[in-house]
């Protein structure tokens, strides 16, 4: 009989973190690959961009889980923005935004699960970091508690297909939870328009810790609807995107822009 290597999920999920994208000194590049590799991001910053041309003048912004900076310097370049607060806790990602937007930012230094701006915000934005929150309703909750009423969040992530799950939106159903990661980590791959190992093996990584629930923490579009409500969210409006390629299941890719008012 052979012997497991592996004694507990710890030791998988540790081994699998060291080697996770947002460690080491190439972050930069290895992010900007990322993005590259995934055609709906920029369809993202547009559709944000958009609201905040139809915004009113003065707007102040939040956003969770900036990356390089590259909407911060987006959102602070436009006119009608007045103040941009980014909340990032890895400090490789907080010295790049400082550099890509010459210190005109104010970064915060903790996970949105423990922050709440003095200063209510007109708009939040979460880009491709709701899925990170450890505890999605505390930052939930924690985002309307900054807003001031009537304000907008936006949260433009990827998402699971629905799956069975409980009050405290744990999977019911073990092999259909690892069926539905298995299947969005396929899609993102077969859609990448150039396949890198790099980001491939990302893919692969990133779903392995999905299923132990460590480090990403993805779920289904449902489970997002109920915290926002329970979190004093309304008008919420939910857009599967769709791109240009036929080749690309866009239903199971799971590409969606969402916003919900306070």
């Amino acid at each position: 009989m052979e012997k497991a290597i592996w004694r507990t999920v710890t030791q998988v999920a540790k081994a699998i973190e060291r080697g996770q994208s947002v460690v080491g000194t190439d972050v930069r590049d290895f992010y900007e690959q990322q993005v590259s590799q995934y055609p709906l991001y920029d369809r993202w910053y547009e559709k944000v961009m958009e609201i905040v041309e139809n915004g009113h003048h003065g707007m102040r912004v939040l956003e969770y889980g900036p990356g390089t900076g590259r909407l911060a310097s987006m959102l602070m370049d436009h006119p009608k923005v007045s103040a941009v607060t980014v909340v990032e806790p890895e400090r490789q990602f907080r010295e790049i935004i400082e550099e890509a937007t010459g210190g005109r930012v104010n970064i915060v230094p903790v996970k949105a699960e423990k922050y709440v701006s003095r200063e209510c915000v007109d708009l939040v934005v979460a880009m491709a970091s709701y899925h990170h929150f450890e505890d999605k309703p505390t930052a939930l909750r924690n985002a309307s508690l900054s807003m001031r009423s009537d304000g907008l969040f936006i949260i433009a992530d990827t998402f699971l297909q629905p799956y069975g799950f409980d009050q405290r939106y744990s999977p019911t159903d073990r092999e259909e939870f690892a069926d539905r990661v298995m299947e969005h980590a396929a899609e993102q791959i077969m859609a990448m328009p150039e396949l890198k190992r790099e980001v491939v093996e990302d893919q692969i990584r990133t779903a392995i810790l999905d299923m132990l629930r460590r480090g990403e923490l993805k779920v289904s579009v449902p489970i997002l609807e109920t915290q926002l409500e329970q979190a004093g969210f309304r008008d919420v409006n939910i857009e599967k995107m769709i791109g240009d390629d036929p080749n690309v299941d866009y239903d199971k890719l799971g590409w969606h822009f969402i916003t919900a008012k306070r």
